[in-house]
């Protein structure tokens, strides 16, 4: 009767954790980086990664973006140059963006080097420069019940590879999607698999004796 009860208890056990593989991830972080790569600056191979899009969730309603190029790239701003492009699916008006000083807000802007389509773009971003480039950026997105999953989807900046100091002759678009949801890692769910197949013979050996 004992072998019997652990068994049950084992297979209860494996039901459960099948339940949890089975089910849809979910995702509640106050900070994701993800990475821009490549998609139309010449001479560089498309999905190089050239830097990184940090979204902080800093309040109950704002999300802060920090755009950081790598070494020998730049983000394109002044004049009437330079895009910003993301998706949210909260809807967004230009007096929302904080802590940068831009030409316009567009909504429903299309695509940029196939990294789109996208609802919002920032237009124009500048630093009281003429047309040149800095290495990083940030910006503060402010809407009622904002949240970082709310900007998920694709992102992409006008860049520029750095000469003299400031953005050359070869500028393009890069980009990339945000996580939507957190997937275990392909180690993570091996391993559990792993113990799950363990559990299962265990229960066989225990009602075999």
């Amino acid at each position: 009767m004992r072998a019997l009860s652990f068994g049950k208890l084992v297979l209860a056990t494996i039901a459960l954790a099948g339940l949890f593989l089975l089910s849809p991830p979910v995702a509640a972080a106050n900070s994701i980086t993800v990475d821009l790569m490549n998609g139309s600056l010449t001479g560089i191979s498309q999905g190089t990664v050239v830097g990184t899009v940090k979204f902080n969730q800093t309040g109950a309603n704002a999300v802060q973006v920090t755009i950081t190029m790598n070494s020998g790239y730049g983000i394109f701003v002044g004049g009437n140059g330079g895009d910003i492009a993301f998706n949210s699916s909260t809807a967004l008006t230009g007096g929302d963006i904080s802590g940068l000083s831009f030409g316009s807000f567009r909504t429903k802007v299309g695509n940029f080097a196939d990294l789109g389509p996208f609802t919002d773009d920032i237009k124009g971003p500048s630093f009281g420069k003429s047309i040149n480039g800095v290495s990083t950026l940030t910006f503060t997105v402010t809407a009622t019940n904002l949240k970082i999953s709310n900007l998920a989807g694709a992102f992409a900046i006008h860049a520029c590879v750095f000469s003299g100091g400031g953005c050359g002759n070869n500028t393009g678009f890069v980009g990339n999607k945000v996580p939507s949801s957190v997937v275990p890692e392909p180690g993570t769910i091996t391993l559990l698999g792993t113990g799950l197949a363990g559990l299962a013979g265990l229960v066989r050996r225990r009602l075999r004796g």
